[in-house]
């Protein structure tokens, strides 16, 4: 597996946020870590062609954070204009 980490910038209820990032390529598959609020999310391809989100669960209940969809909506069209 390779990894390949970059900067994210997303806009967000119109503010810019900048999420570590990664691109995790295996074999013929690849999937994007994304570092956001404390949690790792996981964006993987679908049958589609279009993403889908992982969340990882946190170790423990202190560094449990809700992920608004409208933030996973806008990492996935962020993930899917690089990828064009």
């Amino acid at each position: 597996m390779t990894e390949e980490p970059f900067d994210l910038v997303v806009t967000y209820k119109a503010e810019e946020h900048t999420f570590n990032a990664s691109l995790l390529v295996t074999g013929y598959t690849y999937k994007f870590r994304v570092l956001a609020l404390g949690q790792v999310l996981l964006f993987e391809p679908d049958e589609e062609g279009s993403y889908r989100a992982i969340i990882e669960p946190a170790d423990d209940d202190a560094h449990k954070t809700s992920i608004d969809k409208e933030l996973l909506q806008a990492i996935i069209q962020k993930l899917e204009s690089i990828r064009d």
